[in-house]
């Protein structure tokens, strides 16, 4: 009997095996929705072919995990809904919300995004947060099941919203003129008005919300969610960099009739046509290059401060460790902005960022970068300062921004704490984790204060610890 009972206990310990393995296993072919109509992140290519960053990041992952990826690109709600029926396995990459969250988990996260709201030069005589008090009978565009629509709704009730089912559609009918505002991601409306067609007629006003993309399943399938965010760090850096660089970027196409017409018309006209004409060619050549100009402007920008976005912001630090000098990094997080969001709302929170952004620059110079890199983060980067002279600076803009009034909103005197890394080697920074760390230690040590940090050569540091 006994016998019998050991073959029965090691059956079933192998068959448990057997399951867990099948269970960890990764899938042989792996269905990702996502939406058809949303450059640079996601879209159907001319030859209907999937494209796009995130298009790319999942092709990566499919190959350093040796896993067919299938692609589903419909439009966003459908793309959702999709992944909660169990149709797709995995949404491409999505904002979180509450909504969201009762039917999807989320996974690794994948990029950040920026929204806008976006006005027709028609609208321009609105003030901004009038206008979106909704005291009139203006339409803005939003995606039907996109983030955009719930936060309208949501922090601004009294708006009316029209409700396309891409960003394509959407773009395609405030060019018609049915629409003469709409929210949506910066890099996604840049794409839309400049990449495709030169447009002039709509500019952001407003910067609505930063957030962070993530992949998500449908709730029951958070095992191989998990799994998947873990086989996500099979893909390289290098290759990581290789599909950023690839589209993270705004590029302005050309009209391809200028040429031939160019062409063409100076073999026809002598004479004063021909004077014509190059005055023609100057003044075209002179508004690509304004439009050029602005798309730059735009895309190196953060819309609610006007300072340094993060993608510009890292531009300039990577710049800055080639230098054989030392190397400052600062963090800088406001002090309770959740209170200041909850309490009066985005708009006061838009507000106390601005005037944030606005008491410190007067204490950037010229050869310092100062950008906006997240919600209430911002972080400043420089060469060939001391430590003394980094923790001073700091120290002064801790001050600066304690003499903040804002009788709107009541909540001051505004703090910030600030973390500061100063590099005696350029080459020896790696990430934003040094300066980090030093904010959230001003934070537990009371907020309102700096933390600064001598971040030593590495040959220092082995040399000390052998």
């Amino acid at each position: 009997m006994s016998l019998l009972q050991s073959v029965v206990r090691h059956l079933s310990m192998l068959a448990l095996i057997c399951c867990t393995l099948h269970v960890q296993a990764a899938p042989e072919t792996l269905t990702i929705s996502n939406s058809k109509a949303w450059k640079p992140y996601s879209y159907l290519d001319e030859d209907g072919e999937p494209a796009g960053i995130l298009i790319d990041l999942w092709k990566s992952y499919g190959q350093a995990n040796d896993v067919e990826v299938v692609f589903h690109l419909v439009d966003w709600q459908s793309s959702i809904d999709l992944v909660s029926d169990r149709q797709a396995d995995i949404h491409a990459g999505l904002l979180r919300s509450e909504e969201r969250e009762q039917f999807l988990v989320f996974g690794i996260d994948l990029l950040q995004i920026d929204n806008q709201l976006y006005f027709h030069h028609d609208l321009l005589n609105f003030e901004v947060n009038d206008f979106l008090l909704g005291s009139h009978s203006y339409e803005v565009g939003v995606v039907h099941g996109g983030y955009e629509e719930t936060h309208m709704r949501k922090n601004y009730p009294n708006i009316s919203l029209k409700a396309f089912q891409n960003n394509e559609e959407m773009i395609n009918a405030a060019l018609r003129g049915d629409i003469l505002a709409f929210s949506a991601d910066l890099q996604v409306a840049n794409y839309y008005l400049y990449s495709e067609r030169s447009n002039q007629d709509f500019i952001a006003v407003k910067h609505l919300y930063t957030g962070t993309l993530y992949a998500a399943s449908e709730r029951s399938n958070t095992q191989l969610l998990t799994q998947i965010s873990t086989q996500f760090q099979n893909i390289s850096s290098e290759e990581k960099q290789r599909v950023l660089s690839k589209w993270m970027h705004i590029k302005t196409v050309y009209p391809e009739y200028l040429l031939p017409i160019a062409l063409s018309s100076f073999g026809l006209l002598v004479g004063g046509y021909t004077v014509l004409l190059r005055y023609n060619v100057r003044k075209k050549t002179g508004e690509l290059a304004a439009i050029n100009k602005d798309l730059k402007f735009l895309s190196e920008t953060d819309a609610l401060t006007g300072l340094s976005n993060r993608r510009r912001f890292f531009q300039c630090l990577e710049q800055f460790r080639n230098s054989q000098f030392t190397l400052t990094v600062v963090i800088i997080d406001i002090d309770d902005f959740k209170l200041v969001n909850d309490k009066y709302g985005h708009i006061s929170g838009d507000v106390a960022i601005r005037a944030v952004a606005n008491a410190i620059k007067p204490m950037i110079s010229d050869d310092q970068i100062f950008g906006r890199i997240g919600g209430e983060e911002f972080a400043i980067c420089c060469c060939d300062r001391s430590f003394e002279q980094s923790t001073k600076q700091a120290q002064r803009l801790c001050e600066l921004v304690r003499e903040i009034k804002l009788p709107d909103i009541g909540f001051t005197p505004l703090t910030i704490s600030v973390g500061c890394a100063v590099y005696q080697q350029a080459k020896d920074y790696k990430t934003l984790a040094d300066a980090d760390k030093l904010m959230y230690q001003a934070k537990e040590n009371g907020k309102n204060q700096v933390v600064s940090g001598r971040i030593l050569p590495v040959e220092q540091i082995n040399a000390e610890a052998s």
